[in-house]
């Protein structure tokens, strides 16, 4: 008999919804995330970052979210659920052919996700069209790169000397054992190889083929 299946605990995660000051967003994606709300599905902890073109504020965004939601859901607005929700909705403009709106993306995730102690678990929703898909998401791979290397690079700098000392011996240590590794396996490699010429030596059978093998000679 098969143990039952465990319900599954949302994490805590920011949504990211590309294209999100368009018809599809409002009409769709904001009241379908409410909706969730509504019946218990969200996590805890969470936050929607939209996108898009239109030069919005968060206060904007939110009153356009309202009116969808009050238009579109499935289930009527409550005002005690929707106060809570509306703080947790945020919007930052940019066109997805600007790589500098990556850069603000991703610095506008960060700052929310440091306010609300969210962890860097991101869902992205391209609500745009498919033409684009490709560029945003080669665009926003690479703004979290720099990202990732700009935060390497700093903790680096913060180490201590002593700290920075043990790494580097730790990187030797591991030199050195790949190096004798390396000569181990050259070593055996050889060994093997005479092993082997031994044992055809000792082989009387190699050494009548070698007698009867005709000699080649110039003439």
């Amino acid at each position: 008999m098969s143990e039952p299946t465990q319900p599954l605990i949302p994490q805590p995660c920011t949504l990211v919804i590309f294209g999100g000051s368009g018809d599809l967003a409002k009409r769709k994606l904001v009241p379908a995330v409410y909706n969730l709300l509504l019946d218990g599905v969200l996590p805890p902890n969470y936050a929607i970052l939209a996108t898009g073109r239109k030069p919005l504020s968060d206060a904007a965004f939110r009153e356009i979210a309202r009116e969808g939601v009050i238009k579109y859901s499935r289930q009527e607005i409550k005002d005690a659920v929707w106060a809570n929700f509306e703080r947790r909705l945020f919007y930052v403009a940019g066109a997805i052919d600007d790589a500098k709106a990556y850069t603000d993306i991703r610095t506008r995730l960060e700052k929310i996700e440091a306010e609300l102690k969210l962890p860097s678990n991101r869902i992205f929703y391209l609500a745009i069209p498919p033409t684009s898909i490709a560029g945003a998401v080669e665009y926003f791979r690479c703004a979290l790169h720099r990202s990732k290397e700009r935060r390497l690079s700093s903790t680096r700098h913060r180490l201590e000397p002593v700290q920075a000392l043990e790494i580097r011996q730790r990187e030797r240590v591991v030199a050195e054992q790949l190096a004798v590794d390396a000569i181990g396996k050259r070593h055996q490699r050889v060994g093997e190889l005479r092993a082997n010429q031994d044992e055809r030596a000792r082989d009387p059978r190699e050494r009548h083929d070698a007698r009867r093998r005709p000699s080649i000679g110039l003439r």
